[in-house]
C-alpha cells in the first residue's frame, strides 16, 4: 500500500498537480528492493569475474548474498564514481522495479502517466556549488537543475552522510524565468528512505545541497534516479471531477 505524503491545497491541485510525494513504507517489496540497491551503491561491486554484465542478474545476486546477512558488505570509499557499470547501469536498472509499483499508484490516483520499462536514468548532484550557495545565502544558485519534457518519477540512489538536498520546483512564472518563485516539494536525505516523487513535465526542478558537511567538500553529494512517464487518456474518475468543477 502506498499513500501521498503531501496535502492538497485545493481541488485544482488535486486533479492538476505539479508535484506529488509518494510514500511506499507499507509496500514491503518496494522497500526491500530500494534498501538493497542503496546498499549496493555504497558497497564495493562484486569482482569482475563474477559479473555477467546483465544488470538484472548481477544486482539480484548481490541481494541474495547480503539481504539476509548480519554482516555489512565491504564499503566503497570512492563516492565520486558514477561512470562504472555497477553504478551507472546495474543499480539504476533495478529502480525499474521500484518505479513500476509507484507508477501504478500514480496512474490510478493522479492520472500522472504510465511507465514503459526499462527506462531509468541517473544523474549526480555535486558539492561544488554548495560552497557558493552557503556564501550567497537564499539567492544562491542551485547545485543542479533539471526540466523534463515528460512527467517523471524520481528518488535518490545515494545521499552522502550528513547531506540534505532540498528540492524546489518553479511556481507562478514562465518556464525558465530566473525570477520565478519556488516551492519546496522534497528533501533527499538518508532518513527519508521510503519516498519517491512525481513531477509534472515542463517544470524546472532545482536541487540545493545543504548540511553540516557541505563547506569545503567536493565531488558527489547525491545521485538521483528517475524515469519518464507517458501520458494516457484521462480516467473516468478524474473526468467526473473536472465536470463537477466546470459546473
Amino acid at each position: 500500500m502506498m499513500f501521498s505524503a503531501r496535502s492538497f491545497t485545493d481541488l485544482d491541485d488535486l486533479i492538476s498537480p505539479t508535484t506529488r510525494s509518494i510514500d511506499f513504507q507499507d509496500d514491503y517489496a518496494v522497500v526491500a528492493v530500494s534498501r538493497i540497491v542503496r546498499l549496493a551503491w555504497t558497497s564495493l561491486p562484486p569482482d569482475a569475474s563474477l559479473l555477467t554484465n546483465d544488470p538484472e542478474t548481477d544486482v539480484k545476486q548481490f541481494g541474495r548474498t547480503w539481504a539476509g546477512s548480519a554482516d555489512r558488505p565491504p564499503q566503497n570509499p570512492d563516492n565520486d564514481d558514477i561512470t562504472s557499470y555497477w553504478r551507472k547501469t546495474a543499480i539504476p536498472y533495478q529502480y525499474n522495479h521500484v518505479f513500476w509499483d509507484v507508477s501504478q499508484f500514480v496512474k490510478d490516483v493522479y492520472n500522472g502517466g504510465h511507465m514503459h520499462p526499462p527506462c531509468t536514468e541517473m544523474f549526480a548532484i555535486n558539492f561544488e556549488d554548495g560552497e557558493k550557495a552557503q556564501a550567497e545565502g537564499p539567492t544562491a544558485m542551485p547545485n543542479a537543475r533539471r526540466t523534463w519534457d515528460k512527467n517523471v518519477l524520481l528518488t535518490w540512489a545515494y545521499v552522502g552522510e550528513g547531506v540534505k538536498v532540498r528540492v524546489m520546483v518553479e511556481k507562478g512564472a514562465a518556464e525558465g524565468d530566473e525570477n520565478a518563485t519556488e516551492k519546496e516539494f522534497a528533501v533527499l536525505e538518508r532518513e527519508r528512505a521510503t519516498e519517491a516523487w512525481w513531477v509534472q513535465k515542463g517544470k524546472e526542478v532545482r536541487f540545493y545541497v545543504e548540511g553540516d558537511v557541505v563547506e569545503g567538500k567536493k565531488g558527489v553529494a547525491a545521485a538521483v534516479v528517475w524515469c519518464p512517464l507517458c501520458e494516457g487518456d484521462e480516467n473516468e474518475a478524474h473526468s467526473k471531477i473536472r465536470e463537477i468543477l466546470a459546473d
